[in-house]
């Protein structure tokens, strides 16, 4: 059952807000749908319910706020209420009273001064239960003006109150702060600050008022019914237009308002209250209702788990280094953890070029060695045929005679034949000392004696560029050549094993080889001048860095035996420059080449 009732809510000492009330229900809360809706972090959402009962009575229910509602001082779960209860929900007061004795009191305010004068000191002045009872049991008359309360106002700056009243109901309350310019409008519109039915207000938006800083102005039209009291005069609606001082503005009028003003204007169904205000007092809360605890208590928390966090963190840097990635020394361990190689893609094309080129470089090297071989052979037969000439031979016998004496066994060197002298003069070279009778035979090797010796021990060998021989006695008697003549030699690659993982093309890869052979054939060259026999296959695999260039190459397969070769191959290619791989990354390259000799 409905009860009418009051609640008046106040911070502090200062009153916030008066709303009347007759439902079974109200919601009290922070919830912009509560029907009592505060401002109050400490409040709940929907902190508690005041019910009304089938017998009239009321009671409040708290719904599981945090904060607690407290009765007259005590916090309740569920209690009874009386008019003049007050109620205390988070940092705000809530004041419960009744309607009905209100606006009883009001009814016997009304009738006291309506009451002539002569029978007035007579009567005594009625309380509210009987100012009630008076107005319950009176007969039937005309209904008694409503009574305007007028807000008293206080020392300090004013502003003016809009209030809208259904009824003995209050459906909203706006407050226009001194100094403030702003247009209040009413209606259906969805811009408009209060929303109302718009029967008698000509369109879906009306400006009931309009503040320049200083002044307020309100506007009605001439349909609409109320009353201005100014000075303690009442006067309508249209006897303020009769007496101009409501000014014509299109088709509504506009009344600006005065210190005392209190004007009531019905806008259809809703009536206006306008008066001057005193500026409400700024609600301070202590510190400690301020604060929401469960909420510092979580960011507390928060703030431990992370100090932890942070300090583990640092403990563990230095830890870290044990666990470094390897492959951060060595860019050639890479390659291990490719489970399986790209298939290359064979190109027909290319490999009928590659043999076709090495088909003709065969047979460039094949005619270089053939014809190589037959200007050594002329070289030698031109040689052994061109004599020394007379005055050449005189030169060097006078230079000789400077040097070893008027020998004839030294002097005969250069009497044009070479093989009887030489052999004299150079055999038998055996002995450990000097001899001391003759520069003949100076025996640097052997255990003989010194001078001649025996022509039959050991000989220098032919006069060439590849050593020392150990001819008999016969040795020197032919003419003397240079020696064996330098090898030509072969450097292979065999394209068809040679592997490329990465994003490079293989053909990219053979072609820079190609270019950089010479320096595979140098180091193969350099060597076989101590290792004839040289000769085998040796793998290179080499990893091309995003730059293009060789980041490492070392030897993974030899069959020559040679660790120098292997050494010089893989040093070659570390400084050879390769195009940069498309999309970025490393590239591991295994590249065989076969070293041989012409013929082999």
């Amino acid at each position: 059952m409905p009860v009418p009732l009051t609640l008046r809510v106040f911070k502090g000492d200062t009153l916030v807000t008066s709303k009347d009330f007759e439902r079974d229900i109200i919601k009290i809360g922070r919830l912009a749908s509560a029907h009592l809706c505060l401002d109050d972090e400490k409040v709940s959402r929907i902190h508690s319910v005041i019910e009304a009962a089938s017998n009239g009575s009321l009671s409040i229910i708290d719904m599981g706020s945090l904060e607690g509602t407290y009765v007259n001082g005590k916090r309740v779960n569920k209690v009874l209420l009386s008019f003049g209860d007050e109620i205390k929900v988070g940092g705000t007061i809530i004041r419960m009273e009744d309607t009905t004795a209100i606006a009883a009191a009001n009814l016997a305010s009304a009738a006291a001064s309506s009451t002539p004068a002569a029978t007035a000191p007579s009567a005594p002045p009625p309380d509210a239960a009987l100012a009630q009872a008076a107005a319950v049991e009176a007969p039937a008359g005309p209904a008694a003006p409503r009574v305007r309360r007028v807000p008293s106002r206080s020392k300090g700056p004013v502003g003016l109150g809009l209030h809208f009243m259904w009824g003995d109901q209050r459906v909203g309350d706006f407050f226009i702060a001194p100094g403030q310019k702003r247009v209040f409008s009413v209606g259906s519109a969805k811009d408009v600050d209060f929303v109302m039915g718009d029967s008698k207000l000509g369109g879906e938006r009306f400006e009931v008022m309009r503040s320049d800083g200083q002044s307020y102005t309100v506007l009605f039209t001439g349909k609409m019914k109320g009353e201005l009291i100014r000075k303690g005069e009442t006067l309508d609606l249209e006897a303020v237009i009769e007496s101009g001082k409501a000014s014509h503005e299109g088709d509504a009028y506009a009344l600006m308002l005065e210190a005392d003003d209190f004007l009531a204007v019905d806008l259809g169904g809703v009536t206006l209250e306008a008066c001057y205000e005193s500026v409400p007092k700024r609600a301070w809360a202590p510190l400690g209702e301020s604060l929401d605890f469960p909420v510092i208590n979580i960011l507390l928390v928060l703030f431990f788990i992370a100090s932890m966090f942070v300090i583990s963190a640092s403990n563990l840097a230095a830890a870290g280094d044990n666990y470094a990635d390897e492959l951060a020394d060595n860019n050639s361990r890479i390659a291990k953890f490719i489970v399986k190689p790209p298939e290359t893609q064979k190109n027909k094309f290319l490999e009928k070029l590659d043999a076709q080129k090495a088909e003709k470089t065969a047979k460039k090297e094949k005619a270089a060695r053939r014809d190589g071989t037959q200007v050594v052979k002329k070289e030698r037969l031109k040689s052994a045929s061109t004599p020394i000439r007379p005055d050449k031979q005189n030169t060097v016998r006078d230079v000789v005679k400077g040097i070893f004496g008027d020998k004839k066994s030294v002097a005969g060197l250069f009497d044009g034949r070479m093989n009887t002298n030489l052999k004299v003069v150079m055999g038998n070279m055996v002995g450990v000392r000097v001899g001391t009778t003759s520069i003949d035979g100076l025996r640097i090797r052997g255990g003989g004696g010194g001078g001649a010796g025996s022509m039959d021990v050991v000989d220098i060998g032919a006069v060439g560029t590849t050593g020392r021989g150990g001819g008999k006695d016969g040795y020197g008697s032919s003419v003397g050549g240079l020696g064996r003549t330098k090898q030509s030699v072969e450097v292979g690659i065999a394209a068809e094993d040679a592997t490329v993982s990465g994003s490079l093309d293989k053909e990219l890869v053979r072609q820079v080889i190609h270019r950089n052979r010479g320096q595979i054939r140098f180091c193969y060259e350099s060597l076989l001048n101590r290792f004839p026999k040289l000769g085998g296959k040796v793998a290179i695999r080499f990893t091309i860095a995003t730059e293009g260039n060789v980041v490492t190459s070392n030897a993974v397969q030899s069959t020559a035996g040679n660790s120098e070769l292997e050494q010089c191959v893989a040093g070659r290619v570390s400084t050879w420059t390769f195009p940069k791989p498309q999309g970025g990354g490393s590239v591991v390259v295994t590249y065989p080449f076969i070293f041989k000799a012409s013929g082999e």
